[in-house]
C-alpha cells in the first residue's frame, strides 16, 4: 500500500491485492468525504496509475554521492506545491523491502499526487 498526506488534509490510498498485477483502487479522502476509483472501472483512475508506473526511480542520498553527481542546474525544480508526506515500500532489484516515508512538496511524484486527486474525483461522487 501506499499512502500519502498533503498539508492541507488531502489523502490518497493505492491499495492493491495480493498476487493482482496492474490492478489497483484510488482512495482520496478530504474534510469528511471519500471518493473511491478502481483501474478496472475508472479510465482516470487507469491513466493515474499507468502514470505512476512511469514515475522515475527514486534514489536515496546524500546526492552528492549519487553516481553521476555534479553541479547540474538544467535539474532545479522551481514549483512547490503544499508538501505531502508518502508512506510506502521500496523494493530493491534483488526484491528485498524497506519501510520508507518520505515528505517533498516539488517534483514528479508531487505532480502525480496532485493531478491524482483530480482522477479520483472525475469517478464518481463522494461519500460521507
Amino acid at each position: 500500500m501506499l499512502v500519502a498526506e498533503r498539508r492541507d488534509g488531502y489523502r490518497i490510498e493505492v491499495r492493491t491485492d495480493a498476487g493482482v498485477f496492474n490492478q489497483a483502487a484510488l482512495v482520496l479522502t478530504f474534510e469528511g468525504q471519500s471518493w473511491r476509483g478502481t483501474t478496472a472501472y475508472c479510465d482516470r483512475v487507469r491513466n493515474a496509475v499507468d502514470a505512476f508506473q512511469y514515475l522515475p526511480p527514486l534514489r536515496p542520498g546524500p546526492a552528492l554521492i549519487l553516481p553521476g553527481a555534479g553541479p547540474d542546474t538544467s535539474r532545479i525544480a522551481t514549483r512547490r506545491a503544499p508538501p505531502w508526506t508518502i508512506r510506502t515500500q521500496l523494493t530493491a532489484p534483488d526484491g528485498s523491502n524497506v519501510d520508507a516515508e518520505m515528505q517533498g512538496s516539488q517534483g514528479p511524484y508531487v505532480d502525480w499526487l496532485d493531478e491524482t486527486i483530480d482522477a479520483i474525483k472525475a469517478c464518481g461522487p463522494p461519500t460521507s
